[in-house]
């Protein structure tokens, strides 16, 4: 248990930590995760995470057409698991690019997380009910803060560029058109470490995942019960404020 603004919480769960950890082998922090969520959390979460998508709609079946040769079906199982195998091959190799200045490896860092994560998704689900009260402004403000504060506090541990083995060994249609997929990271200093994505297609041009599981454990699930934790003893106000804290003592640590 720790200390966050005043209030006893179970240690912090970020999902972005997790993709970079099972991606470059950060070992050190995987096993925060463990039992961090309750099955119920998990139940409840996972379809909260999916119920904003509408379900995909198959195409009417045409009778006696000839099929058309020059053009494949959508298959969305094999268009999200292509989506997360190509956004992964691009963020490894761009993160461990050799002698990178922490300025351009922080950009680099955003920019991934920007275009590969649905960051107002994720941002407004782990602010839980919570939510509802605040305004737009605040909610972009929230998502802004949020953001930053993953940087700041993660900057050093992503510093620790290893070699790793990833491979995506299943994919399954989730619910409203999601996708889940399952990936095994072989690393040096430990045994194979099972990672889940859910990606989702919601605008129809574009993929991105809106959640990460280690071990099974929604990780985004696991940060909404934290900061709800805060937001019931100190409102939004006291959440801002100690978000705005983590990142500066991290910047200052992150910059000796």
């Amino acid at each position: 248990m720790i200390k966050f603004c005043g209030v006893t919480v179970r240690p912090a769960a970020i999902f972005t930590p997790i993709l970079f950890a099972s991606l470059l082998s950060i070992g050190s922090i995987l096993p925060t995760f463990h039992g961090t969520a309750s099955a119920a959390e998990q139940k409840a979460g996972e379809a909260n995470s999916t119920s904003s998508a509408e379900p995909l709609q198959e195409a009417p079946e045409v009778s006696n057409a000839a099929p058309i040769q020059s053009k494949q079906e959508a298959n969305p199982i094999q268009e999200g698991r292509d989506f997360l195998a190509d956004y992964t091959g691009r963020a490894l190799k761009s993160i461990q690019t050799q002698g990178l200045p922490p300025a351009e490896r922080d950009t680099r860092i955003r920019a991934l997380i920007q275009e590969g994560f649905d960051i107002d998704h994720i941002s407004a689900f782990v602010l839980g009910r919570y939510r509802s009260n605040l305004s737009d402004a605040q909610l972009t403000e929230f998502r802004d803060i949020y953001l930053e504060y993953i940087l700041a506090s993660y900057s050093n541990e992503l510093s620790a560029l290893g070699k790793v083995d990833f491979n995506l060994v299943d994919a399954k249609a989730g619910a409203n058109g999601s996708v889940n997929i399952t990936s095994e990271v072989k690393r040096d200093d430990g045994p194979p470490v099972r990672v889940g994505w859910e990606v989702r297609n919601n605008d129809g041009t574009s993929w991105k995942i809106v959640d990460v599981k280690a071990e099974g454990v929604s990780l985004i699930v696991t940060q909404r019960a934290e900061f709800n934790s805060v937001l019931r003893n100190t409102k939004y106000d006291g959440l801002l404020k100690a978000l705005k804290k983590k990142i500066k003592v991290s910047k200052a640590r992150n910059s000796q």
